[in-house]
């Protein structure tokens, strides 16, 4: 078990705070709310040791985009994650460009691949205490596996280049933005041709695109369904 940080899971309806526990409790140590207010209380006392904030978006008074927007701006180094039962297009770029969320995990969850998130994103939340200076490589990096995670979640969620594409660019804008007050001159020229070329080379090219278009037709199939009976 991770001692030594906490998950902080923000859920306004009682089943899911309970699954949640049940799943990870044993791997992890978890905090939970059942609303932003009471979220926020927790983080205030205990910011300190909470690794990640992982919230439901559609709960009452607010949502959970504006608890991450909260955090991110309150405790910059807590690794913000998202979880929905519903593929919106708009929250799903909001979440990205505007709060810098690490992951959107849909509903319903793949548990062992939600606790693999769970791993990476405290890993995350330690490397950003230990080493707070930034040097090219390491916003690369960041950058890649950011992208990469975006490239999974549209494959499993949307199947949708337009959702896709916007997702990527809005991380390119990003990062562009961090490297600009990071660096000056020729280096900033250079490190944000870098980041481009990687754009272009593997996440944009003709076979990517062409993967998230054989998705699209199934990923949308399989929701229609199902989307009307899922937690509003």
């Amino acid at each position: 078990m991770h001692t030594n940080t906490k998950i902080l899971f923000v859920d306004d309806e009682p089943r899911e705070v309970k699954y949640f526990k049940k799943a990870f409790g044993k791997e992890f140590t978890i905090e939970t709310a059942d609303s932003a207010d009471a979220a926020k209380q927790i983080l205030k006392a205990d910011h300190d040791n909470i690794a990640i904030v992982i919230t439901d978006h559609r709960m009452p008074k607010e949502v959970g985009l504006e608890l991450l927007k909260y955090s991110q701006n309150k405790y910059p180094s807590i690794v913000r994650m998202l979880t929905t039962a519903f593929c919106d297009v708009g929250t799903a770029i909001n979440a990205i460009n505007d709060v810098e969320v690490y992951k959107y995990i849909p509903k319903p969850w793949n548990l062992n691949e939600f606790e693999n998130v769970l791993r990476d994103g405290i890993q995350r939340f330690q490397v950003k205490k230990e080493q707070p200076s930034a040097s090219s490589q390491n916003i690369l990096d960041e950058f890649i596996n950011d992208c990469n995670h975006w490239l999974d979640y549209s494959l499993h969620a949307y199947g949708d280049e337009y959702v896709y594409r916007s997702g990527i660019e809005a991380l390119a804008c990003q990062y562009q933005i961090k490297i600009k007050k990071l660096f000056t001159g020729t280096d900033s020229s250079q490190y944000s041709n870098q980041l481009t070329n990687v754009i272009n080379k593997n996440f944009l090219s003709e076979d990517v695109l062409k993967t998230i278009k054989i998705q699209e037709n199934s990923i949308f199939a399989n929701i229609a369904p199902t989307i009307s009976q899922r937690k509003h």
